[in-house]
């Protein structure tokens, strides 16, 4: 039986996006502590993160309370909003210690293993 499949190559981004390198362990830690705070029942979960100079900051705002956090980053400067439970899903189906995260333009943010085949395409919410 011959059936038609979605093209994923179009998931797929395209072109060179912005990132860099994180420690895996530490950005997990940031992102569920940081994230227990954008689960408010209301709205779906999210989390900014902004990288400037050497740092990654993890930021969630709710009834306009600030949770924030920040680890070492290593790369471009780099700003979106994500769902902090795509994260950790993604995080968790990674072996390595580092994580590499491009942002798109697109709205795409992937997430791979430095010197390894593959990568996941988480998408990006709009800030």
């Amino acid at each position: 039986m011959e059936q038609k499949y979605p093209n994923w190559r179009k998931a797929e981004p395209q072109g060179e996006g912005l990132g860099g390198l994180a420690s895996s362990p530490m950005l997990e830690g940031a992102v569920r502590r940081v994230g227990a705070i954008s689960a408010d029942g209301k709205r779906m979960p999210r989390v900014h993160m902004q990288a400037s100079g050497k740092s990654l900051k993890i930021t969630a705002t709710v009834n306009g309370e600030e949770n924030s956090d920040e680890i070492e980053w290593k790369g471009d400067e780099v700003d979106f909003h994500i769902n902090p439970s795509f994260v950790l899903d993604t995080l968790n189906s990674l072996d390595g210690d580092v994580v590499e995260i491009m942002s798109h333009e697109s709205g795409h943010v992937v997430f791979s293993e430095p010197d390894k085949r593959g990568f996941r395409i988480v998408m990006g919410l709009r800030g």
